[in-house]
């Protein structure tokens, strides 16, 4: 076995990507994950600012009771898989105050906005279909 020639074989680096550890990979996530997973592309994980309430709001009851550290594995898939990023608390239209998330690719475009800005955003994409939600989107990198 010592003399034996393994090539380029190096065991210090990762595995290489293939469909076998993309299966074990998606085998290995929670219930939690895997519903985040199927549900990425409906609100509120579809919009450009949410909460990690906003996203416990919208998961069954049964997944938000027998979670252990929910909030960690949300915040875990909306900064690796939604390219999110923590923008602050911000006071909402409705007078409260929320910890948004800019999610989607917007955290350029909207880490920055002020206050205003981003509750009229909020509500914009709460009031409206996707569709005008895309199309917001679409006008901010026209201009």
């Amino acid at each position: 076995m010592k003399t034996r020639d393994l090539g380029e074989y190096d065991a210090s680096l990762s595995a290489p990507m293939n469909d076998a550890k993309k299966s074990m990979i998606e085998a290995s996530y929670s219930e939690a994950e895997q519903w985040l997973i199927e549900n990425e592309s409906m609100p509120p994980l579809c919009y450009r600012l949410t909460s990690i309430q906003e996203v416990m709001d919208a998961m069954p009851n049964r997944l938000v009771e027998r979670t252990p550290r929910l909030r960690m594995i949300i915040t875990s898939f909306m900064k690796r898989k939604l390219r999110g990023k923590d923008i602050g608390q911000r006071r909402l239209s409705n007078k409260h105050k929320v910890r948004l998330w800019a999610i989607n690719g917007s955290a350029g475009i909207l880490g920055d906005k002020r206050e205003s800005f981003l509750s009229m955003q909020w509500d914009k994409e709460r009031s409206g279909t996707k569709k005008a939600a895309e199309n917001d989107a679409a006008e901010d990198f026209a201009n």
